[in-house]
C-alpha cells in the first residue's frame, strides 16, 4: 500500500461539493428499533513503527500528538485501523489492528483472551475457518493461528505487506500483496503453490492502493478473481495460476487507476462487481470478463450487497451512498450526508437494517429500501473501518482504536400496514 494513497482518497471529500440529500419516508414502522450503547472499549496498543520500518516504540491508546510523522501510523495520528471487527462464538470478537496485530477479546468485559503481535500490525481482514484463523501482517508475514489460543501453526514470509483480505477453498489460501501479486499458499504448510503477478503502476500515477483487493473464488471453485492497481481485473486458474482472462478498466481519475477495492461475486455466480477508485462500478461476466454494465460513481468503497442481494451499495468520493440494481446498474436511491464525510463499506445488520460508518461522523443505521437514517450514534466515531453485525450486536472500530459496541432489539414480526 503506497504511503499517503488512502489519506488522499479520504481527504478529497473535504474539498468536494455535495449534492443535497434526497428525502424519502422510511419504510420502518415507528418505535420498532431500540439500540443500547454498551460503551467503547479502549484498546491499549503498542505502536511498533510505520511503513518506514521505524524502530521507535510508542505506548499509547492510539493517539500521540508530539510524534513526528514517521513515528505515527500509516494514516497519521491517531493510528487508524481499517479492518472490520469479526464476531465469533461464545461472546468473542476478533480484531485486526494497525500497530498491534490480532486480538481476540471478550465482547462483554473487553478482556484480552489472546493476541498475536505483528510488527506494524494488520491491515488485511483475517480469515476465520474454524478452528483456525489466517492473518496477513503489514510486515509481509502470513500466519495460521489456532482460534482458541492464538498458537502459531505456521508462518510464511511474502515479499511485501497485504492490506486486502484472504480467501480459502479446497485446502488453498489465496491473498494479494502490495507488489501487485496474487498468492496461493498450501493451507496445511503455508508453502507457496503459485504466484500471479501484475506490472507495477506507471510513473504517471500519483497514488496507488496496491494490495487492497480480496481474492474472490468462482462459484465452481475453478477460478480466482482479483483486481490490481494497474486497473486490471483478472481471472486465473485456481489449480495453477494460469491467466484465464483479464479486463483492463479505463480510469476516469487523474489520480487513481486502481481496480483493487475488492471484487464482489453475486450469489448465483453470474456477475462480478468491481469498483474502481474514483471511477466506475462495473459488472463483469465471470466466465470471460465481458462488461455487462458500468455506472460512474467516483467510487470510494468496495461494493456490498443489500440484505436481499438484489441491490449493491457503493460510496463515492463526493460523499454520497448509492444503491444500484445488480441486474443493470440502475439507481434505486442515493443519499448524501455532507457533514459525515465518506461512507465505509456497508454492512447488513438484518433484513430491515444496514449499517454505515463515516470518516467524519457517527455510526448510522439505514433503511435499505430508502436510504433514510433511522438511528445514529451519539459519539462522532470517525472511522475508515466498516462496521459489523450478527443481527443482535453491532460493532465498529473508531479512528482511535476504540471498539464501540451496541445491542439491537429483536425484529418484531407484525402485520404490514394496509
Amino acid at each position: 500500500m503506497k504511503k499517503g494513497g488512502l489519506l488522499v482518497l479520504l481527504g478529497l471529500a473535504a474539498c468536494t461539493s455535495l449534492k443535497a440529500p434526497r428525502f424519502l419516508s422510511s419504510a420502518l414502522p415507528d418505535d420498532t428499533l431500540k439500540v443500547r450503547d454498551l460503551g467503547a472499549l479502549p484498546l491499549s496498543l503498542e505502536w511498533r513503527g510505520d511503513l518506514f520500518r521505524s524502530k521507535g516504540l510508542v505506548r499509547s491508546s492510539g493517539y500521540q500528538e508530539d510524534l513526528p510523522l514517521r513515528g505515527r501510523g500509516t494514516l497519521g495520528s491517531p493510528i487508524q485501523s481499517f479492518v472490520a471487527p469479526k464476531i465469533l462464538t461464545n461472546n468473542r470478537v476478533l480484531l485486526g489492528l494497525l500497530g498491534e496485530g490480532v486480538q481476540v477479546r471478550d465482547l462483554r468485559s473487553g478482556a484480552l483472551l489472546w493476541s498475536y503481535l505483528s510488527p506494524i500490525g494488520v491491515g488485511s481482514e483475517p480469515l476465520v475457518v474454524e478452528p483456525y484463523v489466517y492473518v496477513a501482517g503489514m510486515d509481509s508475514q502470513v500466519a495460521k493461528l489456532r482460534l482458541d489460543s492464538g498458537e502459531v501453526v505456521w508462518t510464511r514470509k511474502l515479499n511485501v505487506e497485504s492490506t486486502g483480505g484472504l480467501a480459502m477453498d479446497a485446502g488453498v489460501v489465496y491473498l494479494t500483496s502490495a507488489d501487485n501479486a496474487l498468492w496461493a499458499l498450501d493451507e496445511k504448510s503455508g508453502n507457496p503453490l503459485w504466484t500471479y503477478r501484475r506490472p507495477s503502476p506507471s510513473g504517471s500515477l500519483y497514488w496507488s492502493l496496491r494490495g487492497s483487493s480480496k481474492p474472490v473464488i468462482s462459484a465452481d471453485g475453478s477460478k480466482i478473481f482479483a483486481g490490481f492497481s494497474d486497473g486490471a481485473v483478472v481471472a486465473v486458474s485456481a489449480r495453477g495460476g494460469d491467466l484465464a482472462w483479464e479486463r483492463v478498466l479505463q480510469s476516469r481519475s487523474n489520480l487513481f487507476k486502481d481496480a483493487d477495492l475488492g471484487p464482489l461475486l453475486s450469489p448465483d455466480g453470474s456477475r462480478l462487481f468491481v469498483a474502481q477508485v474514483d471511477g466506475d462500478l462495473v459488472a463483469l461476466n465471470p466466465s470471460d470478463g465481458g462488461i455487462l454494465w458500468k455506472r460512474s460513481v467516483n467510487a470510494a468503497s468496495a461494493p456490498a450487497f443489500s440484505p436481499n442481494s438484489q441491490e449493491i451499495y457503493v460510496s463515492s468520493l463526493s460523499g454520497e451512498l448509492h444503491q444500484l440494481r445488480s441486474v443493470d446498474g440502475s439507481e434505486v436511491w442515493s443519499a448524501s450526508h455532507s457533514k459525515y464525510g465518506l461512507a465505509t463499506r456497508v454492512a447488513t445488520v438484518r433484513p430491515d437494517l444496514v449499517a454505515v460508518a463515516w470518516t467524519s461522523g457517527p455510526l448510522t443505521l439505514l433503511d435499505p429500501k430508502t436510504g433514510i437514517v433511522v438511528w445514529k450514534s451519539l459519539d462522532k466515531i470517525q472511522t475508515v473501518a466498516p462496521p459489523t453485525s450478527d443481527g443482535e450486536r453491532l460493532l465498529v472500530l473508531s479512528s482511535r482504536n476504540q471498539l464501540y459496541r451496541y445491542t439491537l432489539s429483536p425484529i418484531e414480526r407484525t402485520a404490514s400496514p394496509q
